[in-house]
């Protein structure tokens, strides 16, 4: 179901979901129940440059229905949006509320944090 985007979602959940060209897709999170979620998901005249905006620049929306035990915990990743749906860029990765593509460990005997991609 294709519909146009019109107006901003307030107070709207800003997620990821998994898409198989090209690895994650932004959504908003509309509903969900049980082991499924239904997100709205932004349709662009080009792909190739979706952003993660709220879908403003998008040429409409898509329903979908997602089975959330194909995520980790169950639970989409969220995005680092503002309350508009607007990509807040941070300097350092540290600062990110959200930091899905990095997971940094500590261990007892050292100190160092180090990245690595799952």
């Amino acid at each position: 179901m294709m519909k146009k985007n019109t107006k901003e979602s307030q107070g709207s959940t800003y997620v990821y979901i998994k898409d198989p060209d090209f690895g994650w897709r932004p959504a908003t999170l509309t509903g969900s129940s049980g082991d499924k979620a239904t997100v709205t998901v932004p349709k662009y005249a080009d792909e190739k440059f979706m952003t993660s905006d709220g879908g403003r620049s998008a040429k409409g929306t898509e329903t979908k229905t997602v089975d959330l035990k194909k995520y980790a915990h169950k639970v989409l990743p969220l995005q680092n949006v503002d309350n508009q749906g607007q990509l807040v860029e941070y300097s350092d990765m540290v600062k990110l509320p959200y930091l899905h593509e990095v997971r940094q460990q500590l261990t007892k005997n050292d100190p160092e944090t180090f990245s690595t991609v799952y």
